[in-house]
């Protein structure tokens, strides 16, 4: 009996010892485990290794992002594929919102300490995914870092909020000539009105590129205060432009009748017929009846029926 108690007394001194040591060769020795089964079979499969390696919490994730690479100096391939599985795992479970706080959390502190611009870019790229308000401020610094703007615009883009919209104004300006491109393009897209009055300040940029998205931007927010900036800029344009002034204002004309400035489109409508008249340019004025015909419906017919009497085949056929 004694015999017994002796063996029992020392399992119950070894087992929590031996169990501890798994423990601590688990946290060292997992991440390789599980990296060294990606890419995965499967889709089942491969959510099981990103639930195991979620189980690792944030240390996990510290000494996963310590094993990535600058391009060129290593092969990190798994250790980005299991970063991105993960937060496109978590991004597909909106029920599981401590999940995608925890993930974002770990990217924004990776991403703050890390030194390396390209892998501050790929983390920052996660974001897109699983990003919340927590990244609005957090991203703010990187939206005037010529190299990081763009991943972090397309992260605050995703997120839509007014914060996230105010971000993106607070920075405009302050960039390169890319990155100014890249927040008026996101600005535009996100038809947000209080940015209208400064992307306007960019309308007569010299660089065709940033004159021809701020023109496109203007024109998808749809505010009634930009129709002098960009009928300046289209009036002024005889035929195809770089830039792509008249179709920007014809979009922008479409825009206002989907807003009800139904008064602003028609003056619009008028002066592109006015304006363009040659043979070249009638497919403007085609554009343009196309606007007017959506957003006035029968009240466009006088109009339309005086356009059809024109000699020009093709003309004829595009208004009908």
């Amino acid at each position: 009996m004694k015999k017994i108690i002796w063996v029992l007394f020392t399992l119950a001194l070894v087992i929590p010892a031996f169990g501890q040591a798994q423990d601590n060769r688990t946290l060292e020795t997992k991440i390789a485990d599980i990296l060294a089964q990606i890419p995965a079979n499967d889709i089942a499969y491969r959510d099981k290794l990103v639930n195991e390696f979620i189980g690792l919490g944030s240390q996990g994730f510290e000494k996963l992002v310590a094993r990535l690479k600058v391009p060129g100096s290593g092969n990190d391939a798994v250790e980005r594929m299991l970063i991105n599985s993960t937060a496109r795992y978590i991004s597909l479970r909106p029920v599981h919102d401590q999940e995608k706080i925890w993930l974002e959390q770990n990217l924004l502190t990776a991403i703050k300490q890390s030194k390396e611009k390209a892998i501050q870019h790929f983390l920052i790229q996660q974001l897109d995914l699983v990003g919340g308000c927590l990244s609005v401020l957090s991203l703010k610094p990187y939206l005037q870092d010529a190299e990081l703007c763009e991943p972090a615009t397309k992260v605050l883009l995703s997120i839509r909020t007014e914060k996230a919209k105010e971000a993106l104004l607070e920075a405009l300006g302050k960039v390169k000539p890319n990155g100014n491109i890249t927040l008026i393009r996101a600005l535009g897209t996100l038809q947000y009105k209080p940015a209208a009055t400064i992307i306007a300040q960019f309308a007569g940029s010299k660089n065709t590129t940033l004159q021809r998205v701020t023109l496109q931007a203007l024109a998808g927010i749809g505010d009634p205060v930009s129709y002098k900036t960009l009928w300046d800029v289209a009036g002024n344009t005889q035929g195809y432009n770089p830039t792509m002034a008249i179709s920007s204002f014809i979009a922008y004309l479409d825009r206002l009748g989907e807003e009800n400035e139904l008064k602003l489109c028609k003056k619009g409508v008028l002066a592109i017929l006015e304006k363009y008249t040659n043979p070249d340019q009638l497919h403007y004025r085609a554009g343009a009846l196309e606007v007017y015909a959506r957003h006035f419906g029968e009240k466009a017919l006088p109009l339309l029926y005086k356009e059809v009497k024109n000699g020009d085949k093709d003309y004829r056929t595009a208004l009908l």
